[in-house]
């Protein structure tokens, strides 16, 4: 088990992501699976569009990383929560 100081743990999450997209035989994952592999996990990724925040002009919109979607909108932070 990693601890969050642990100087390994960057590599054994980078050596099971690598893991992740190679097929059996060490090859490059084709697109077909990378598509498959994209359309699992995208949910997890982020939250869904914000409504934008004007009628016309130009307005913005966000996407609230899943660990942060249920925090109070004045306690969110543009670099770690959006």
């Amino acid at each position: 088990h990693n601890m969050p100081n642990d100087p390994n743990r960057n590599v054994d999450e980078n050596a099971n992501a690598n893991n992740a997209v190679k097929n059996n035989n060490n090859e490059e994952p084709s697109d077909k699976h990378i598509e498959q592999y994209l359309k699992k996990i995208q949910n997890s990724l982020s939250t869904e569009w914000s409504p934008c925040s004007v009628t016309c002009g130009n307005g913005i919109q966000v996407r609230i990383k899943p660990g942060s979607a249920n925090k109070p909108k004045d306690e969110l932070d543009y670099e770690n929560d959006i």
